[in-house]
């Protein structure tokens, strides 16, 4: 047994690049979930394609979001907020579809990571540069469902 016994199978770490501030449109490449190296709190990633935006963001570019759960106070409500936004599902639209996709938000949280059915999907992420209580920079995300303009203007862009 060497030193570099296992290299061959070890995958490579990529720091996953944040959006710059703005609202983007973006299509989800993976999601995974693993530990923390740091803190060994969960973490939840999100990889995705940039596909429109209003800021410096590169179209096609890869970034990532990266949710800490070591705050489930934090954490939680953004994970649901993200979900909800891609599963295009809201109290407004249609409440018992709300309810339903409620029931089982957690199977879809589990899901979203082992199965990939959520690969590919489409959702609209507002990214805001904002100071933590302690006085730390932090960059907030807010997901909500892909705008059909949207979606429109980057079907028109690719014809």
């Amino acid at each position: 047994m060497g030193m570099f016994d296992g290299l061959k199978t070890a995958k490579v770490f990529e720091q996953g690049e944040k959006l710059p501030e703005g609202t983007h449109l973006v299509k989800i490449e993976s999601i995974q979930s693993k530990k923390s190296n740091r803190n060994g709190a969960p973490l939840y990633i999100v990889e995705y394609i940039c596909l429109w935006t209003d800021s410096t963001a590169k179209i096609g570019k890869r970034y990532s979001w990266v949710q800490d759960f070591k705050d489930t106070n934090v954490a939680l409500p953004q994970l649901k907020q993200f979900l909800f936004a891609i599963l295009k599902v809201s109290p407004e639209k249609d409440r018992a579809e709300y309810d339903a996709v409620e029931a089982k938000v957690e199977e879809i949280a589990e899901a979203s990571c082992s199965a990939k059915y959520l690969d590919g999907q489409l959702v609209e992420v507002t990214t805001k540069q904002v100071k933590t209580k302690s006085g730390q920079d932090f960059l907030r995300h807010t997901f909500k469902a892909a705008r059909d303009e949207v979606v429109a203007q980057v079907i028109q862009a690719k014809a």
